[in-house]
């Protein structure tokens, strides 16, 4: 059973077939692709097209579609799928969360990885269609197995699509500078204003956050209804770390008079500097950053500003138990809870066994 455990490393080259398997027709990851990754995936699909068998139609059998999304996308990252909650999203009528089975949310943080959505939507050939949503965390956990040796994850996922006749209707890929070597918010802006945006005309922008004081800003470019936007904002900042330096250089595409084809989710290097030229000359001049350093960072910085929270809150408590002559020792095992905080998630893929 591909979800009762967590995926090993050891193990993956076993479960995943190989990166090249279709008579020569491959797409090979971009040389680039340690320079960005995926951070968030949409797709649709046909529910007919997860039958196995013609004559049996799991078309309003919500126990069948659920099992059919883990055979054919889910299962094989150690990826599953929860109870229907019936509730709405992304304009269908019934959904289910994506759950990792290896890990216990009460003990892991709170993060959601996604849904997979059914009911009341249609394709332009009248076909029941379903939506599967991986969300940043989703994303993270599948980056982080991707780098383990011989696994080819989303060379594995873009076979899975386009076996099932699968459309990508949002995709977004990202670039972290964690040392802001690129000059971050300030230089996005000048970049802006020499054209560093303008594909055909100057698109328009927006921001968030406190540009007078310079803290947790966020630069939008271009609009989400018009079926791409991009994000340029503190990421440091957003982990509650005022004076991290972390940029995150973030497009988000939509299927709106667009296709996105689905080899971008083996690009997404190429995908992110094809949207505006000054992005495309931030990856020109940044180097790759491994997975794990960034995921490590992410889990530091938020490890210190709990840490930081807990001092306020409780240091004096901490003072005093030392001063009525508790140990070290009687400190930590008075304190000392199972589990994480809820805003501190760890991706399944780096769960030891």
């Amino acid at each position: 059973n591909t979800m009762s455990s967590i995926v090993h490393p050891e193990r993956c080259e076993a479960q995943l077939p190989p990166a090249s398997n279709t008579g020569g027709n491959s797409f090979s990851t971009s040389p680039n692709t340690s320079l960005a990754f995926v951070d968030t995936l949409t797709f649709t699909l046909p529910i007919e097209h997860l039958s196995t068998d013609p004559a049996v139609s799991i078309m309003h059998d919500a126990e069948g579609i659920s099992s059919a999304i883990c055979d054919a996308f889910l299962g094989v990252f150690h990826l599953a799928i929860g109870a229907p909650t019936g509730q709405r999203k992304n304009g269908y009528v019934d959904s289910a969360p994506i759950l990792s089975p290896s890990v216990d949310p009460l003990s892991n943080g709170k993060a959601s990885l996604g849904y997979v959505a059914w009911g009341g939507n249609q394709n332009v050939f009248g076909q029941d269609t379903l939506c599967v949503y991986l969300t940043g965390a989703a994303c993270e956990h599948l980056n982080l197995l991707d780098s383990y040796p011989g696994c080819d994850v989303w060379q594995t996922l873009y076979w899975a699509l386009l076996k099932h006749g699968a459309k990508i209707t949002r995709l977004d890929c990202a670039h972290d500078d964690l040392e802001g070597s690129m000059g971050g918010i300030d230089t996005a802006v000048a970049a802006y204003h020499e054209g560093g945006f303008t594909l055909r005309r100057p698109p328009s922008v927006n921001q968030q956050g406190d540009w007078i004081n310079g803290h947790s800003r966020t630069f939008y470019i271009g609009k989400r209804e018009n079926g791409k936007l991009v994000r340029i904002y503190e990421k440091g900042h957003q982990l509650g770390v005022d004076d991290s330096p972390w940029v995150r250089y973030e497009v988000e595409l939509h299927s709106r008079d667009r296709v996105i084809p689905l080899g971008a989710i083996l690009r997404p290097a190429e995908t992110l500097a094809g949207s505006a030229p000054y992005l495309a000359d931030v990856l020109a001049s940044v180097k790759p950053v491994p997975v794990k350093t960034t995921i490590k960072h992410r889990i530091r910085l938020t490890v210190d500003k709990l840490v930081a929270t807990c001092s306020v809150s409780y240091g004096r408590l901490v003072n005093v138990m030392v001063g009525i002559g508790m140990t070290s020792d009687q400190i930590v095992s008075s304190l000392r809870r199972d589990g994480m905080p809820s805003r501190l998630y760890v991706p399944p893929s780096a769960v030891p066994a």
